[in-house]
């Protein structure tokens, strides 16, 4: 017997593939304009389709992954240049962030 419980002699053949598809889109812009600066909005989707397989001697193991996310963000100055005051040049702006990421992972071993 050789290494790993193969006969002598014998080859352990291996071949792995990994694929990977992404698409993405998204878009920003100004909204409006307050006293404080300029309000903006950024929205964005990701899709993700991985593919790994793995074949040897004995069998075929195929693991795809399918990856959904997406994004906003809203900036909202409160104060800025065009409503400053002496003592409050800057005040911590408000700005928030949701985003979203759904996974679909499947397996399947051929034999």
């Amino acid at each position: 017997m050789g290494p790993a419980g193969f006969p002598a002699g014998n080859t352990l053949n291996i071949n792995t593939t990994f694929e990977n598809q992404d698409y993405s889109i998204g878009a920003d812009g100004t909204l409006f304009t307050l006293p404080g600066g300029n309000v903006k909005l950024a929205i964005g989707y990701e899709h993700q389709d991985l593919k790994f397989i793995n074949a040897n001697n004995f069998a075929t193991t195929i693991n795809k992954r399918h990856i959904n996310s997406g994004y906003t963000e809203l900036y909202v100055p409160l104060v800025g240049a065009g409503n400053a005051m002496p003592g409050v040049e800057k005040l911590v702006t408000f700005q928030g962030e949701n985003g979203a990421l759904a996974t679909i992972t499947a397996m399947s071993a051929v034999r």
